[in-house]
């Protein structure tokens, strides 16, 4: 389980990443922080990303102050090997802090 935290992306700013070529997400308002329980800094949600891109639209705020901000950030490389000899993905992007969400574990 993640970071409870969650915020809410303005519905222009929904539309408009809803709206980027190639869209992978339908976009939600409602935001949840994709960062393991207890992180250090920001709390971070993946607002959008496009088919075969090697990067994501990220949003960041913090828990009491108004507004966010949204990077275009790369995806974090690190891998995983499976007991299959597979590799899951880490679903975060470059330098996040805490654990790494792998893949594996969104079912």
């Amino acid at each position: 389980m993640g970071c409870p935290a969650s915020t809410v992306l303005t519905e222009t700013d929904s539309a408009r990443y809803a709206a980027l070529p190639n869209s992978v997400y339908e976009t939600s308002e409602e935001q949840w922080c994709a960062l393991s329980p207890g992180h250090d800094g920001e709390h971070a949600a993946e607002v959008q990303s496009a088919v075969f891109s090697d990067r994501s639209y990220w949003m960041f705020w913090n828990d009491g102050e108004p507004g966010y901000r949204i990077l275009l950030l790369p995806n974090c490389p690190v891998t995983c090997r499976r007991a299959d000899h597979t590799t899951a993905l880490c679903l975060l992007y470059a330098g996040h802090g805490g654990a790494h969400d792998w893949i594996d574990q969104k079912g």
